[in-house]
């Protein structure tokens, strides 16, 4: 089998641990996988002299249709982790105040207490 294939292949069995990666939300390891899959890709590429264009062009379609899909999960992920984030802090602002209204409350009661 030719090298280059070897490493495509290798290519398209990382892109789908790194899509079940990033479906189990393990954003390390997708991370790690996704660089493992960078270096192979770009090293399969160096060793494409000899191999079938036809079959070069083919695979690389497919690696760019894993590409995508992986991609798209990560938006999805993104948009999700950002509309957490705006609930946190709108979670945040609501207890601040109502931290600020027991402190007024606290306040008023000690004055009228005092008074």
């Amino acid at each position: 089998m030719h090298p280059c294939a070897m490493l495509l292949g290798e290519v398209l069995a990382l892109s789908s641990l790194e899509e079940e990666a990033l479906a189990q939300e393990d954003l390390d390891q997708a991370e790690d996988l996704a660089q493992k899959r960078s270096e192979l890709l770009t090293q399969a590429w160096k060793e494409r002299d000899g191999y079938d264009r036809d079959l070069l062009r083919n695979t690389l379609m497919i690696v760019e249709a894993m590409q995508s899909r992986l991609l798209d999960i990560a938006r999805d992920m993104h948009g999700k982790l950002g509309a957490k984030l705006r609930r946190t802090r709108q979670h945040g602002r609501y207890f601040e105040q109502n931290r600020n209204r027991i402190r007024q409350a606290k306040k008023a009661f000690y004055c009228n207490r005092i008074s």
